[in-house]
Parts: C-alpha cells; structure tokens; sequence
C-alpha cells in the first residue's frame, strides 16, 4: 500500500536513506534544544537565544551564494558524505567547550555545514531518483522531517532533565555518522558538467543568471522569501498569543505545533495525488494563497478548537508548498545549475526573516499578536495573487527551458 502511494520506497537504499535523514533530523532538533537550554541557564537572557538565531541566519545568508556554486562543482556523493561527518565533529565538539561565544561559533559552523548539505540533498535527489519518482520522494523526506521535528524536542527535554546535554550532543554527533554512512553506499548518477573549464567566478555569475532570470526561479524565491517571514512572525508571536488564549499557557503552545505537525504530515501524504508533473506552478500558488486563509483565522479567532484547526490547514498547505517548490525545481532546473539554484532559495528565506528579527518587536507592540499573525496570512495570499497575476500568461512557465549559461 505504502509503495503504491510512494513508489520512491521501491528504489534501493532510500528507505535506508530515509531512517538515516530521521535519526539525524532527531539529532539536529535535540541538538538546538540542548543548546537554547544551556544558553539559558548560563546567561539567563532572551537576547542569548536571539543570538543563536542570528548566527543560524547570518551564516546562511552570507554563504549560501558561494556554497552553491561548490555544490554544483563538486560530486554531490562525496560532498554529503565530507559534509555529515565535518557536522558530526562539531556537533562532537559540543561535548568538550563550554561557554556563550565558543557554542554560537560551533552553532554558526554547523549551519555553514548545514548550507552546503541542503542544497547538495536538493541537486542529489534527481540523481537518486527517477523523475517520476522525485513527488514522492520529496514527500518521504518532509515526512520523515516532520516527525524528527515532532519527536526531537520532546526527547530532548525528557533527556536534558535526566542526563543534561551531553547525551543530546553525542546523539547529534553518532546520528551525522550513520547518514554519512548510508550515503556511501548509495548508488548516485554522476551529473553532466560543462565540456569546457570554467572558472570558479563564472560558476557564481551563472548561477545568480538562472536564479535571477528565470520567471519560475524568481516565483519560487519570492515564495520561499513571503513564506519564511510569515513563518517566523507566527513562530514567534505565537508564544504570547498561546498563553493569552487558554490558561494552558505552554501546554497550549504545544498542542498549536502538534496541529501544524499533523497537517504537515496530511500534506506531505497528500503530495503524491496531486499530479504535480500537470502545471505544479498554478498548484503552488494555490497551496501558498490559500495557506493565508487559516493563518489569518487563527489570528481573528478566539477558541482552541478553531485554533487547532487552522494550525492543522496551515501545516498541510505550506507543506504542499514545500513540496511541490522542490520538485519543480528539480524538474525544471539543469543539474549542473541546481545547487545554486537551492541555495539561492535559502538565501530568499534569509533575506525574508531578517526584517521579522528586527522589527516584530515594534510590530506586535502597535497592533498586538493577533493583528501580525493575521497580516502574516494577508501578506501569503496577497503575495500568490500578485505572483499569479505576473506570470498568469506564462502557459508554459513549468516547462520553460532554463539555460546553464
């Protein structure tokens, strides 16, 4: 049953892969959590955390340009491998300094780690995969995603109050291993690369042509970018919000992230019917729009159970999103231009959470928490609208040619 809705489970070594991505999604979640709640009981400070993230987004705004290009230029095998056991040394790391700036150094280290890991899993999955397969295979591994998102912190909590962080660290380390491990023995195709030499430089110019000149690239940035604001905004309003809601104050914060869990969960089972290889742009604009609606109910309402519900729609839509944004790319994007494509989305997504970081505080002292989590949904549709409307006359904007220059 499971390999008729994903076929990608007949390739072999992906279901490996797979159970390899959990572990270290696991890691990775345990991991940021050991680190906010040292950082916390060391310094004692919400600036502290605020720094963590800064350094997690400084990284991957400054590096990404030019850890896509390294991407692109090197053998995606060899490069995951190099990569997740470079993380597995300085998530390792952790066990052995102590103190606020050695841990944001090691944070900052493992997201430029991070940034040549994303986009090298992004370029790689067309070489694992046949094309038919890419929907569902991008759809395992947000499945696969959000349960280590669900499940991580709550282990963590449970193992940081019973053994403090070093076993959370060790785990992150020992998790980077095992991927490491089972990317080795897959079977990857080895991408065409250009006839003639070019230049590292060239490379980087190319990259930014495609990223910045193609309508499909340019839709998909100005996607990724709208989205992660919104997200952050919710991310972070929700907390006070939550607890204005229900006395449950916290408990009532996790129930709000276990409905948008779940949802992401119904999305990403629902990717493989959508038949995104037939106009998967219309279909994501339609995901991204319609994610506007249940954010800006969850903002207007005043009841958990509308609550719930809207967190649950909202984790479906933008895991759609997600979803059908990766695999188009894939589809759409020559190989040797990918990783650069990928990073560039990050690079939108950083650009889309600075303003948030820096201006929530002013924003939500003017029109308080409901008011920006119901102009963050406002800002999705009216975003998919203006996208739409842009390139609605494109008919043949999934299928465009994009040129590696």
């Amino acid at each position: 049953m499971l390999n008729r809705t994903f076929p990608a489970l007949d390739t072999p070594g992906f279901p490996s892969y797979l159970c390899a991505h959990l572990l270290s999604g696991l890691g990775n979640s345990m991991n940021v959590i050991a680190l906010s709640l040292l950082l916390f009981e060391l310094t004692g400070s919400v600036a502290a955390l605020a720094g963590l993230w800064a350094a997690r987004v400084a990284a991957r705004l400054l590096l990404q340009p030019v850890l896509g290009v390294a991407v692109d230029r090197c053998d995606k095998k060899r490069l995951l491998v190099l990569t997740h056991l470079g993380n597995a040394g300085v998530a390792a790391a952790f066990l052995f300094v102590n103190g606020e700036t050695l841990w944001l150094a090691l944070a900052f280290a493992l997201q430029c780690l991070d940034g040549l890991a994303g986009p090298a899993l992004g370029a790689a999955v067309p070489a694992l995969l046949p094309r038919e397969q890419l929907a569902s295979g991008n759809a395992l591994l947000s499945l696969t995603g959000k349960v280590a998102g669900s499940l991580g912190p709550a282990l963590a909590g449970v193992l940081f109050t019973m053994w403090g962080a070093a076993p959370l660290f060790a785990f992150n380390a020992v998790s980077f291993v095992l991927l490491a491990a089972v990317i080795a023995r897959l079977t990857f195709l080895a991408p065409a690369r250009p006839a003639q030499a070019v230049t590292f430089w060239q490379d980087f110019r190319t990259g930014w042509r495609v990223a910045l000149g193609h309508p499909l690239v340019l839709m998909v940035l100005g996607v990724s970018l709208v989205s992660n604001a919104a997200w952050r905004a919710l991310e972070i309003t929700l907390v006070p919000w939550a607890q204005a809601l229900t006395a449950g104050g916290v408990s009532a914060y996790g129930m709000l992230f276990t409905a948008l869990t779940l949802g992401g969960v119904a999305g990403a089972a629902l990717v493989p019917h959508l038949h995104l290889e037939d106009r998967p742009f219309r279909k994501l604009l339609w995901s991204f729009g319609l994610s506007g609606v249940p954010l800006a109910a969850l903002g207007l309402g005043h009841s958990v159970p509308l609550a719930l519900a809207a967190m649950f729609a909202c984790g479906a839509l933008l895991d759609v999103v997600g979803i059908t944004t990766t695999t188009t790319l894939q589809r759409s994007v020559p190989g040797e231009v990918l990783g650069r494509v990928f990073a560039a989305v990050n690079v939108s997504a950083a650009l889309g959470a600075l303003p948030v970081l820096a201006g929530l505080a002013g924003l939500t002292g003017w029109v308080g928490e409901a008011g920006v989590i119901v102009g963050a949904g406002l800002l999705c549709t009216a975003a998919a609208l203006g996208l739409g409307g842009r390139w609605a006359h494109r008919r043949d904007l999934p299928k465009a040619p994009l040129i590696a220059g």
